[in-house]
Protein backbone atom coordinates (compact mmCIF):
# COMPACT_ATOMS: atom_id res chain seq x y z
CA UNK A 1 0.00 0.00 0.00
CA UNK A 2 2.79 2.49 0.46
CA UNK A 3 4.08 2.67 -2.94
CA UNK A 4 0.65 2.96 -4.06
CA UNK A 5 0.14 6.13 -1.66
CA UNK A 6 3.73 7.63 -2.53
CA UNK A 7 2.13 7.37 -6.08
CA UNK A 8 -1.08 8.54 -5.35
CA UNK A 9 -0.11 11.83 -3.34
CA UNK A 10 3.06 12.67 -5.69
CA UNK A 11 0.03 13.07 -8.73
CA UNK A 12 -2.22 15.01 -6.04
CA UNK A 13 0.66 17.18 -5.26
CA UNK A 14 1.23 17.61 -9.35
CA UNK A 15 -2.36 19.04 -9.46
CA UNK A 16 -3.35 21.02 -6.11
CA UNK A 17 -2.37 24.57 -5.97
CA UNK A 18 0.18 26.06 -3.46
CA UNK A 19 -1.93 26.00 -0.63
CA UNK A 20 -4.48 23.81 -1.37
CA UNK A 21 -5.87 21.34 1.05
CA UNK A 22 -7.16 17.15 0.61
CA UNK A 23 -9.26 15.19 2.49
CA UNK A 24 -8.17 11.39 2.19
CA UNK A 25 -9.38 8.26 3.29
CA UNK A 26 -7.20 5.44 4.43
CA UNK A 27 -6.31 2.29 6.12
CA UNK A 28 -2.99 3.13 7.02
CA UNK A 29 -2.65 6.75 8.53
CA UNK A 30 0.98 6.18 9.05
CA UNK A 31 2.08 4.96 5.70
CA UNK A 32 -0.17 7.76 4.48
CA UNK A 33 1.52 10.34 6.73
CA UNK A 34 5.06 9.50 5.36
CA UNK A 35 3.71 9.87 1.91
CA UNK A 36 2.19 13.19 2.51
CA UNK A 37 5.51 13.98 4.56
CA UNK A 38 7.97 13.12 1.24
CA UNK A 39 5.76 15.94 -1.03
CA UNK A 40 6.22 18.37 1.69
CA UNK A 41 2.34 18.34 3.32
CA UNK A 42 1.66 18.93 6.51
CA UNK A 43 -1.25 17.25 8.25
CA UNK A 44 -4.44 19.64 9.66
CA UNK A 45 -6.67 17.33 11.46
CA UNK A 46 -7.40 13.44 11.94
CA UNK A 47 -10.65 11.52 12.53
CA UNK A 48 -10.18 8.07 12.96
CA UNK A 49 -13.43 5.48 12.27
CA UNK A 50 -14.08 1.78 11.62
CA UNK A 51 -15.56 1.40 7.92
CA UNK A 52 -17.05 -1.98 7.06
CA UNK A 53 -15.21 -2.97 10.15
CA UNK A 54 -11.69 -2.70 9.55
CA UNK A 55 -10.00 0.70 10.90
CA UNK A 56 -9.28 3.82 8.90
CA UNK A 57 -8.68 7.35 9.12
CA UNK A 58 -10.18 10.33 7.37
CA UNK A 59 -7.15 13.00 7.46
CA UNK A 60 -7.43 16.68 5.89
CA UNK A 61 -3.50 17.80 4.51
CA UNK A 62 -2.46 21.45 3.44
CA UNK A 63 0.48 21.57 0.90
CA UNK A 64 3.05 24.25 1.35
CA UNK A 65 2.13 27.76 -0.44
Amino acid sequence: VGPLYRDALREMNRVLRPGGQAVLLASESALLAQAAASVGWSPKRQVRLRLLGQPAAISAWRKPS
